[in-house]
């Protein structure tokens, strides 16, 4: 059996924890890997989110 667990916590992703959703939290020097991250682990994505906005603000 495969195993989805966090990236940094090695959390089982598959366990339905309502504070540990799955987010795709991908690493700028491998942007086409997924990553799988915990809501624990990531602040829910806002970290990820806040990262990509800078990004978008620095392009244009």
């Amino acid at each position: 059996m495969a195993r989805l667990v966090c990236a940094k916590c090695d959390y089982d992703l598959r366990d339905q924890a309502e504070d540990r959703a799955p987010f795709d939290v991908r690493l700028p020097e491998q942007p086409k890997r997924r990553r799988l991250v915990c809501g624990k682990c990531c602040n829910d994505g806002v970290d990820q989110m806040e990262r990509l906005a800078a990004l978008a603000g620095k392009l244009s």
